[in-house]
């Protein structure tokens, strides 16, 4: 029979606490790190429209410049959210992120489908506008911290009942019948009468082999 082991969860539940505490202390610096890693697809992803919009401005055609205008816009926004990341610069990040996909779908044949693209940006954009104060992101950060310090606790608390539970019902001295439910010679069941009526109220998987008793 295999036993039942509470290690794992007291270790989920001490690493969550340590995130909970590293969350609510360090959250300005993660936020600057997602904001880096964010500017960096940014970047890449602009480089090349700005390259085609520069191709498509030789070549004169209808929205050359207005593809123009975003590649560059985008370019500056990778730009800024590596290396400028102040207040102000989040709210001009935030309104270009909702702005501009309005537009691109505004302008597309297919508008439905662009809005259904567009919608990660302009949400972005207006998470950005909301947590652009630094403080905002202090609060946030302490108040999601709390939340994933309880939460983890909780979660030790009750994996550590859920043990103390098991372990008394293995270690009762009530009637147990060992059963192999599937047929295959391994017993994998064993119903237990923790009340002694000569009824078997309790009902547990294992999944290692043991002969009936």
């Amino acid at each position: 029979m295999r036993k039942v082991s509470v290690i794992p969860t007291v270790i989920i539940g001490v690493l969550g606490v340590a995130f909970g505490i590293l969350f609510a202390l360090l959250a300005g610096i993660i936020f600057d790190v997602i904001l880096i890693i964010c500017g960096i697809f940014t970047l890449l992803a602009g480089v090349p429209q700005f390259i085609e919009a520069v191709t498509e401005v030789s070549q004169k055609k209808k929205i050359a410049v207005l593809d123009f205008v975003m590649s560059v816009m985008t370019v500056a926004v990778g730009v800024m959210l590596i290396f400028y990341r102040n207040e102000i610069v989040m709210l001009l990040v935030g309104a270009y992120l909702i702005v501009f996909p309005l537009i691109r779908t505004l302008v597309s044949s297919n508008k439905l489908k662009q809005l259904v693209t567009e919608l990660p940006s302009m949400i972005l954009g207006v998470v950005l506008m909301i947590v652009a104060p630094r403080a905002f992101i202090d609060v946030i950060g302490k108040i999601a911290g709390g939340v994933i310090i309880v939460l983890s606790i909780i979660y030790v608390v009750i994996g550590i009942l859920a043990y103390l539970r098991a372990k008394k019902l293995l270690e009762t001295s009530a009637a147990r019948v060992y059963v192999d439910t599937d047929g295959n010679g391994a017993v994998d069941t064993i119903y237990l009468d923790t009340t002694n009526d000569g009824v078997y109220d309790i009902e547990m998987k294992i999944n290692e082999d043991k002969k009936a008793e």
